[in-house]
């Protein structure tokens, strides 16, 4: 489920996961990476923003912003959005991915 405010997109997704490198405030390289949501672009056919949120089952995933924006195609033809995430915190509600 992709939310935004108060509205809920049911979506079905892929799951990824992006790799990446950043230097914090000391001069040191810290690695991490993200959860991505693989999703066709016309399920959400507007523009994502950092802070929305995908809830799958019983986890709450917030978008991130990686510094080259939030959201990558993941092929040439453009048909899925990589949307990078972050684990936000675990819900009682139980809504699934796969709902469409």
């Amino acid at each position: 489920m992709y939310c935004r405010d108060n509205k809920k997109y049911p979506v079905g997704a892929l799951l990824g996961r992006t790799r990446y490198e950043i230097v914090d405030e000391s001069g040191f390289t810290v690695s991490s990476h993200t959860t991505d949501f693989l999703i066709e672009a016309t399920v959400l056919p507007f523009e994502l923003q950092t802070g929305d949120r995908i809830i799958v089952q019983e986890s709450i995933y917030e978008v991130i912003d990686l510094g080259t924006g939030c959201w990558t195609w993941c092929d040439p033809h453009q048909i899925r959005r990589r949307i990078h995430t972050q684990f936000l915190r675990r819900t009682a509600a139980k809504h699934s991915i796969a709902e469409r």
